[in-house]
């Protein structure tokens, strides 16, 4: 079952370029330098271009060039990706780390399809969930993860009484959610943010969350304040789920409480069972 969460607020009025390049400007990946004098027409903007040269003794020589040794600034993670694939290991990854390591510090990494184990350290780097999902083990950290497209960010086997995060954005603001059980059963949970247009909700994005009924979780939601703004949250805001028949239903007042963090709300939900 899907549960799905919006505010709403009661009592108020409602390129790519190519250029000649040197011998001595390149960095060779994997097979040392070619014996060409110069190369021309290598793609030096920050990423790199598989291109032979006419000399056919020297195309396996030349590998996969690197525009100056210069990381890249948009990569691609899956488990699908293979050294088959185009400029693998410059920006095709198959281990998100490994990605991270080598990108640039402002890098975009575009994850599909992707299941991961251990820790990450996004280091700031912008990631965004592709069609398909992105599924853990672990702590994410480091960053907000954009999922705001059809695949989701997936928990999985979360364990009884351990707080995880979800640090998720939809590329402007933060929407980071944390989760508890009790449950032993180690369930996943998957999130991601859905766009509606809602009469009376205070912003169009709604917490998407799946998973399995009668955990008996506590879920704990961000909301920045510049993403409702001029609006605000008070006594008199009311947070509703959409049940299975699409209508939005009020969540009871002694199950959830939002605190002012200052820049951002955080708003407490409680005995969660139904997704």
């Amino acid at each position: 079952m899907k549960y799905t969460l919006i505010l709403l607020l009661i009592f108020t009025i409602n390129y790519f370029g190519f250029s000649q390049t040197t011998q001595r400007d390149i960095f060779v990946a994997g097979g040392g330098l070619s014996s060409n004098i110069s190369y021309s027409n290598f793609a030096t903007f920050g990423q790199a271009f598989a291109q032979q040269t006419s000399s056919s003794s020297n195309t396996n020589n030349e590998g996969f060039i690197y525009a100056q040794d210069k990381p890249a600034d948009i990569l691609f993670v899956s488990q699908d990706y293979t050294p088959s694939n185009t400029i693998w290991g410059y920006n095709y990854f198959n281990d998100i780390n490994l990605a991270i390591l080598n990108s640039t510090s402002n890098a975009t990494i575009n994850v599909t399809n992707y299941s991961h184990i251990g820790n990450v350290d996004l280091k700031n780097r912008k990631v965004i969930v592709g069609v398909s999902d992105f599924e853990f083990t672990g702590d994410i950290t480091g960053g907000l993860v954009q999922v705001n497209h059809s695949g989701r960010l997936i928990m999985k086997n979360l364990q009884a009484n351990t707080t995880k995060t979800f640090p998720i954005t939809d590329s402007q603001h933060n929407y980071t959610l944390t989760f508890t059980t009790s449950n032993t059963s180690n369930p996943d949970i998957s999130i991601k943010l859905s766009n509606y247009s809602v009469a009376g909700a205070m912003s169009p994005n709604f917490w998407d969350i799946d998973g399995p009924p009668n955990l008996d979780a506590t879920i704990t939601f961000r909301v920045d304040k510049a993403a409702i703004a001029p609006k605000r949250l008070n006594s008199h805001s009311q947070l509703r789920y959409k049940d299975n028949n699409d209508i939005y239903k009020p969540v009871q007042d002694n199950n959830f409480s939002i605190s002012d963090e200052g820049s951002y709300y955080l708003i407490t939900l409680t005995n969660v069972n139904k997704y």
